[in-house]
């Protein structure tokens, strides 16, 4: 499929499925892979569950991160194929990521995440503590733009 003028997807996308959260957004995710389960929190400008896989340089890096574990990607509150309008504060994912992990039936995840997404990520985990087993931050920050 054909979503923006020559583009071509140089991963096969996987099926998009959607969590329903408490106040009816709609939020996409998939899943890919087997074994322990691995959440990648994604920065939401660059965010798109179907898009994403025709990143070269994304697509490598989510295959790399993947690698012998089952990875869950989505795709924020009101960014990519997500609906609900955007949150207002990082703070506001939690209930969001739960609903995903819950959708995909994800048990304890390890999470990764880049830059100033890092903040849902550590926030759910403080949430959390016994449903992660662990973190990678990369170039990430416990302060964010936009809160």
């Amino acid at each position: 499929m054909e979503l923006i003028r020559g583009y071509t997807p140089t991963m096969e996308s996987p099926a998009i499925r959607y969590a329903a959260t408490d106040d009816g957004a709609s939020l996409a995710y998939w899943t890919r892979g087997a074994g322990p389960d691995l959440l990648y929190v994604n920065i939401p400008l660059w965010s798109h569950a179907e898009l994403v896989c025709g990143l070269e340089p994304l697509h490598r890096f989510l295959e790399g991160i993947g690698r012998g574990r089952r990875l869950i990607y989505f795709d924020p509150r009101g960014f990519g194929l997500s609906s609900g309008e955007p949150q207002g504060s990082f703070r506001d994912w939690e209930p969001d990521i739960s609903a995903v992990l819950a959708a995909a039936g994800a048990g304890c995840v390890s999470l990764v995440s880049a830059e100033y997404a890092s903040k849902p990520a550590l926030i759910y985990a403080a949430r959390h503590p016994s449903q992660v087993n662990g973190m990678v931050l990369w170039s990430g920050t416990a302060e964010a733009p936009l809160e």
